[in-house]
């Protein structure tokens, strides 16, 4: 059975294989695999009506009819356990499907399965999922049982959530694609919020072309966006975005854009505002929503929360309601600043890590001479474009290891996913990038 849904699909449409055979076996393989790596919170049984609907009628002209999908624990599915990874709500069974959901399942998906998350969406490593391919290292996070469930095969798409990073970072944690769209792009509704501002909804995948799919079933303007590229590609770079990464990240980023350069692209540089320069705008309106979005937890003994949650709560209590406006005020100046950066290239490109995928064991790492906290560093790129809410997609470059490997971003201008999703699926073929498959 082929690894992309894209390649599934075609197998279907020639008569070579029956999304009966697809759910098979992928249930075979989460009741295998998934007790090891713990990726998964709620298997929904085989006879759910979604799964045997399509299975009695497996030549339905539905765009994406049989593709199996894991949809993240803050994305209510009907009738699974969905608590968001909060102990206070566990147990809890939602009457309905979120609208992504809902509209996925119009489209011909079977959702077989809950996926893991930090408790709330507060962390960025997802520490009770095992790492596939590695042990001893972490698979990011929020959205970590989503991104090893599709690197290590137990489905071949998977439903995140991203206010930070919490796509991109797993993604390039196991090495495969994350997909954050332009903000509103995928509608909220039946999603347990963190912080509305900056969440979004995120797809993980193995293909470009996957991900195009479920734009198309989830995004009713997708298709009319504009997926043209122009000849030669425009490419911004910004030397002091991620001036202090590892040398090995840097290394890559040269030698992407070394490969840019020989495909023809023009290499521009442009301004990107500094991590240490939006840090405390983002933190600020983050903190404070997500306690408006988890008001019990403030009642809750604080030795029973997470550490991370514990650190969020205790941080929202030293901002005050003008410090709040003003971060949001701020976050838009921002935002109308990075998008002067588009006037003059296609995308741009910055690094999805500041480091290879840490080991379990690692608090702190070093970048340029100064000692950072795990949860600060790998976040460090990626959260100014949940501020700015242009459409970026975490895509591998190099490989170190089976399943581990170097990330970078391509961002686009606001409202043109389609744009830079076609150009992500011809990079990948044209430099053969090291995706886990």
């Amino acid at each position: 059975i082929p690894d992309t849904w894209h390649q599934q699909k075609e197998a279907i449409d020639q008569g070579q294989l029956k999304p009966k055979d697809l759910v098979d076996h992928y249930i075979k393989r989460i009741h295998k695999i998934n007790p090891d790596i713990r990726a998964l919170t709620d298997v929904i049984p085989e006879s759910n009506e979604s799964v045997s609907s399509l299975l009695d009628n497996p030549d339905m002209e539905r765009p994406i009819a049989g593709l199996c999908m894991v949809v993240k624990d803050m994305i209510d599915v009907a009738s699974a356990h969905c608590s968001g990874g909060l102990e206070h709500l566990k147990g809890r069974k939602p009457g309905s499907d979120a609208d992504v959901v809902a509209k996925l399942r119009a489209c011909g998906a079977i959702i077989l399965a809950v996926s893991r998350t930090d408790a709330g969406g507060f962390g960025i490593r997802t520490p009770e999922v095992k790492h596939p391919f590695d042990p001893d290292r972490i698979v990011g996070g929020s959205s970590g049982g989503s991104a090893a469930a599709v690197a290590v095969g137990l489905a071949p798409v998977a439903l995140g959530t991203d206010s930070g990073g919490s796509v991109r970072i797993p993604a390039a944690c196991c090495n495969i694609l994350g997909f954050k769209p332009t903000k509103g792009r995928i509608n909220m509704d039946g999603i347990l919020p963190f912080s509305p501002t900056v969440d979004h909804v995120g797809i993980l995948a193995k293909s470009v072309e996957d991900i195009r799919q479920v734009m198309r079933a989830t995004d009713p303007i997708f298709q009319e966006t504009d997926a043209q590229i122009g000849s030669p590609i425009k490419i911004g770079i910004c030397p002091n975005y991620a001036f202090d990464a590892m040398p090995a990240i840097n290394l890559a980023l040269k030698g992407f854009i070394h490969d840019m350069k020989s495909l023809n692209a023009e290499i521009h540089q442009v301004h990107l505002p500094l991590s240490s320069e939006i840090a405390v705008i983002h933190d600020r309106i983050v903190a404070t929503e997500a306690t408006l979005s988890h008001p019990a937890l403030k009642n809750m003994v604080s030795e029973k929360l997470p550490e991370v949650v514990r650190k969020t709560l205790a941080f929202a209590d030293t901002v005050s309601k003008k410090q709040y406006s003003s971060a949001c005020v701020k976050g838009k100046t921002i935002t109308n600043n990075t998008q002067e950066a588009f006037r003059k290239v296609d995308l741009v490109v910055v690094p999805t890590l500041p480091c290879v995928t840490p080991k379990k064991a690692d608090e702190f790492i070093y970048l340029a001479g100064k000692r950072y906290h795990i949860d600060e560093s790998l976040r460090r790129y990626t959260f100014l474009f949940n501020l700015t809410g242009n459409p970026v997609i975490s895509l591998p470059v190099q490989s170190v290891s089976k399943g581990i490997g170097i990330s970078l971003q391509l961002v686009g201008p606001l409202k043109r996913d389609a744009q830079l999703l076609c150009f992500a699926s011809k990079l990948t073929e044209q430099l053969q990038l090291p995706i886990s498959i």
